[in-house]
């Protein structure tokens, strides 16, 4: 998205922020799982569904699952 917001897989140096210098990392961005409506619109730029690997490309429901459950209790200890 043009806002800078990303969700899913970062690639490797994909948020660098510069062209002269790459950071080598790659990530798995994703946040509150939101549920799905096609009319959802959201209270601002930070808020967003999340992209999931498809499962053909060796990501199962429970690792989804386990990543929901550790955003969420994170979430709570945060508070």
């Amino acid at each position: 998205q043009s806002s800078g917001f990303t969700r899913g897989y970062v690639l490797l140096g994909g948020e660098s922020g510069s062209s002269h210098r790459r950071e080598v990392k790659e990530g798995f961005s994703y946040g509150k799982e939101w549920p799905i409506k096609v009319d959802r619109s959201f209270d601002n730029e930070l808020q967003g569904f999340n992209v999931w690997p498809k499962p053909e490309e060796n990501f199962s429901f429970s690792t989804k699952f386990i990543l929901n459950n550790l955003f969420e209790e994170l979430a709570l200890i945060s508070k």
